[in-house]
């Protein structure tokens, strides 16, 4: 019921005049209401966002550096970037634009000053490695497990780095032999793709790039556990370890540039694990960890038990 009232000049206010039903049969009435309401809260938000926005842009260190107005606010600019699987491009085209030194980022900045390598990648550990790196991290026994190149912790990186080298240079002879048969073997197949039959406008098409994975694979397999996977001499990614390589990589990639998902995504077992029953995601690290029983041990291997027997 809708009462109506009466307020006279002195403040005294009447009885009700009449009594008018509020007859609302469509609901007009009901759907104007949620309609104001929605524009209203549309509105508000609109103007929060606008005042965040305009706060970001004011007070950001980085303010004086050119870039689009798309980085400035948002981190998947760098995910569209990426997008197209021609991000090398891409990134030449903004420094092309907008100088050597291009704001990628609200916290971003992308470098294509020679001069700034030294600086940036100096061995005093100045700066750190972001979080973009957590995305590598490989899945052991269900968790994220840390390497020598995904590691942002300086202390354990610094302690890696000079184990390895320490390694490396001992007994560069033992390395020698490996390195020197890859290239070997990869000059002979070279060779033999390219039939002396064949007149120089019918040879095969050779595609260096997956060659380089071939021997890239077989020398550092061939360092690290005593005999090459044989990537080169079957001429052919056999147990799809590249591909799968080359397929987290990109996915890696993209999600390397919000590295906040990744606990929920890439690094997070259960999602993976639940994302398999849907379609195949290839796992590098498990292929890599299901290696053969080796005619000869692994240099790291031998190098330790010399260690241990110097020390008895």
């Amino acid at each position: 019921m809708h009462l109506v009232f009466h307020r006279r000049a002195n403040g005294a206010v009447d009885a009700p005049s009449s009594i008018l039903p509020l007859y609302d049969p469509n609901g007009a009435l009901k759907k104007e209401i949620k309609r104001q309401i929605s524009a209203t809260l549309l509105l508000v938000s609109l103007v929060c966002l606008s005042v965040y926005l305009s706060i970001k842009l004011v007070s950001s260190n980085l303010r004086g550096i050119p870039g689009p107005l798309f980085a400035r606010i948002s981190t998947f600019y760098r995910v569209w970037l990426l997008a197209g699987g021609d991000g090398p491009v891409q990134y030449h085209k903004l420094h092309k634009q907008y100088g050597e030194i291009v704001r990628t980022g609200p916290n971003h900045v992308s470098f294509s000053d020679p001069a700034m390598i030294s600086v940036i990648y100096d061995f005093k550990n100045l700066y750190f490695k972001s979080h973009f790196y957590d995305v590598f991290k490989p899945l052991y026994q269900g968790a994220p497990m840390d390497t020598i190149f995904t590691t942002t912790n300086p202390v354990h990186k610094r302690a890696s780095k000079h184990s390895l080298v320490a390694n490396m240079t001992s007994c560069p002879q033992d390395y020698h032999g490996h390195i020197s048969r890859s290239v070997s073997t990869f000059i002979r197949c070279i060779q033999d793709l390219q039939s002396p039959s064949h007149s120089p406008f019918q040879q095969p098409i050779v595609d260096f790039s997956t060659w380089s994975f071939f021997w890239g694979f077989d020398m550092t397999y061939a360092i690290m556990f005593g005999e090459p996977f044989g990537f080169m001499d079957s001429r052919s990614d056999f147990n799809g370890m590249i591909d799968a390589f080359t397929r987290i990589a990109r996915y890696a990639a993209l999600l390397g540039q919000v590295p906040q998902w990744c606990p929920i995504l890439l690094g997070n077992n259960r999602f993976m694990t639940f994302m398999r029953r849907f379609q195949t995601f290839p796992d590098p690290t498990q292929l890599f960890l299901k290696v053969r029983t080796f005619r000869t041990p692994p240099l790291w291997l031998v190098q330790e038990a010399s260690a241990e027997n110097v020390r008895e």
